[in-house]
């Protein structure tokens, strides 16, 4: 990134655009001012070495929403900031989603103008890092604390470093037992906002006559049992992440005071006279249908808009390719932890696990093998190891007993390992849980030699 930080400003009001460029350069920022969209093209494409565009929304010929697209298309390296005097709370998310950084509304307070541009400077200074990033996500099975090399979780992989890159809020949808706070963590780990605090929270069980009290606080003898002040959880967050787990779950009420927190950034605690400004970055997460949800207005459409971005978290029963790669990390985990040497898992006992299908996901799948630690596991996971409801409901497509049903199992196990390999024998060995000798053994009788 270049110094000075550039802005170029698109402001028809003379004085407004000279406030502007008089308040960026006293903090450092070298600016420009142009009254119209068709002025700033042209600057631009004399000098596109501007870091970010500061636009009015209502602008005399070409508006600032075309603005936004023009550029974004043309200069995707710029950052847009749109301001309004006239917006909505869908004019401003549409803005977001057309690739506009944030937004801010007329009249505004400098020091909001300046929050919102030091903010798109930090967030560029990740950018490189990212990139280094999503590099490392190409080479590993693991990313933040999360495993998996199919595509489906290479995409939210991919997801995660692109939103730690925004402050946008941010909703994650995913069954129960998918991950959805590791994803949120990873998010806020990656963010520019790392050294502040994470703060999860379940909507969920937050009773519905205290929420308000909860999330913003509450003064002394603001209800009967509030014998001090508390500065609720926003405030508890300010500087980093508050987490929202189970949103869909909080009441119509709450929804519509949390709403109001995000837009305006600025809380009023229970009891309290005035309202305080919070610097937080707000994540989400619901393993409900969000359309069913919003058809059947438990979630209300205005908060839905505000999430610009979602990522989706696929159940284990659709990325099964991943199942190998999380047993081996689990059983490097629990090794550490029960002080084990558990090998690896029987080519019959994978064939089992593979064809679960695992209602619970990757939490289940690590409540399974921290069971099996717990029962005493051998150095190999084996079938009769496995809890007898996964046995049962375990779709094998063969026939459970006669030689050649065993076989051709133990046959296209290990056909399977191998591909999860790429065809190293020493990783596939090991992903079976069998010693590479005993391998070659099984390859030469299956005929499976290369």
């Amino acid at each position: 990134m270049k110094t000075p930080k550039r802005v170029l400003i698109v402001e028809d009001d003379r004085t407004m655009a000279e406030a502007l460029v008089q308040l960026l350069g006293k903090h450092g920022y070298a600016t420009r001012a142009v009254e119209s969209a068709e002025e700033a093209l042209k600057v631009l494409e004399r000098d596109p070495d501007y870091h970010v565009v500061l636009t009015d929304l209502v602008l005399p010929g070409m508006d600032g929403m075309k603005l936004l697209t023009t550029v974004k298309e043309t200069y995707p390296h710029l950052e847009v900031v749109i301001m309004t005097g006239y917006g909505t709370i869908r004019s401003a998310v549409e803005a977001m989603k057309l690739g506009a950084s944030d937004y801010i509304t007329k009249p505004f307070d400098k020091d909001e103008l300046l929050k919102v541009l030091g903010r798109i400077f930090k967030m560029k200074r990740l950018e490189q890092e990212v990139e280094e990033l999503r590099s490392e996500i190409a080479r590993s099975a693991s990313f933040q604390g999360m495993v998996g090399k199919s595509k489906a979780m290479q995409e939210v992989f991919l997801k995660v470093s692109a939103a730690a890159n925004t402050d946008a809020p941010v909703l994650i949808i995913g069954e129960s037992g998918t991950g959805k706070e590791l994803v949120a963590r990873a998010i806020h780990n990656l963010s520019y906002r790392r050294q502040g605090p994470f703060v999860p929270v379940n909507c969920g069980a937050l009773p519905k006559d205290l929420v308000e009290s909860e999330l913003f606080g509450y003064k002394k003898g603001a209800f009967t049992g509030a014998m001090t002040d508390s500065i609720g959880l926003f405030r508890a967050a300010d500087g980093g992440t508050l987490f929202l787990d189970e949103i869909v779950e909080m009441s119509q009420e709450a929804q519509v005071k949390l709403l109001r927190a995000i837009e305006d950034k600025k809380i009023r605690p229970l009891g309290g006279t005035r309202e305080v400004p919070v610097d937080v970055r707000i994540l989400a997460a619901t393993n409900r249908d969000i359309q069913k949800a919003l058809d059947e207005g438990q979630f209300r459409e205005d908060l839905f808009f505000r999430f610009v971005m979602h990522i989706e978290i696929p159940p284990l029963r659709e990325r099964k390719e991943d199942i190998p790669i999380l047993l081996e990390h689990f059983i490097q985990k629990f090794n550490r932890i029960y002080r084990r040497q558990v090998e690896g898992v029987e080519p019959e006992a994978l064939e089992v696990l593979m064809s679960y299908p695992w209602p619970g996901n990757v939490r289940e799948l690590e409540n399974t093998v921290e069971g099996l630690y717990v029962l005493g596991l051998r150095r190999i996971i084996r079938v009769t190891d496995l809890p007898l409801h996964i046995r049962k409901r375990a779709d094998l497509g063969v026939a459970p007993t006669g030689a050649m049903s065993i076989r051709e199992l133990e046959k296209e196990t290990i056909l399977r390992a191998l591909k999860m390999a790429g065809g190293n024998k020493s990783k596939a060995a090991k992903i079976l849980g069998i010693s590479r000798n005993r391998l070659y053994r099984k390859l030469k009788a299956y005929g499976l030699e290369e």
